[in-house]
């Protein structure tokens, strides 16, 4: 499945199916053969659970950074302050060999590491706009080491992330 980070979570059901189709298929990708659950709709809580109760957050953007939010513009609650997730599972764009091509990197990062590298990341604000209530989080502008999480490469295009299948795997 090519995955468009920017056609997700529209706001509109079209935009909710297809982010429920992405989180399968990057499940099915990451998780295979396995029985997990995806929440339908919007839920703050988590995205998918596997058998064993381990609830997952799912995330993709289109940058090498990731933003974790905290809480809306107004500072009421959402994001990580109301996740109930263990791990937050990651696509974000990152970069390979000398000529600095292009990937997406597939991430399994505990939500206790995220909480604990918080303070040495930056924090950033988004005002509100008309298709939005705007937010506050921070954003994980480098590697985390030992919090990496680093599961393995899928490709990257300016079309999006191509999670049909891994370019290379953790071993």
């Amino acid at each position: 499945m090519l995955v468009q980070p920017n056609k997700l979570n529209t706001g509109k059901q079209s935009g909710y199916n297809y982010s429920e189709e992405a989180e399968k298929a990057l499940m099915e990708l990451v998780f295979p053969g396995t029985h997990y659950t995806i929440t339908e709709g919007y839920n703050p809580r988590y995205d998918a659970m596997l058998p064993n109760g381990t609830k997952i957050e799912i995330k993709f953007t289109n940058s090498s950074k990731l933003f974790v939010e905290e809480s809306y513009f107004n500072g009421k609650p959402s994001g990580i302050s109301l996740s109930e997730a263990d791990y937050y599972l990651v696509v974000q764009k990152g970069f390979y060999g000398n000529g600095g091509g292009e990937i997406g990197k597939v991430k399994l990062i505990p939500t206790d590491d995220l909480i604990f590298v918080r303070e040495q990341c930056i924090t950033k604000e988004y005002e509100p706009s008309n298709t939005s209530p705007g937010s506050r989080g921070f954003v994980v502008d480098r590697e985390l080491g030992e919090f990496d999480g680093w599961l393995g490469n899928v490709s990257y295009s300016n079309e999006g992330y191509d999670i049909s299948k891994w370019m290379y795997k953790r071993r």
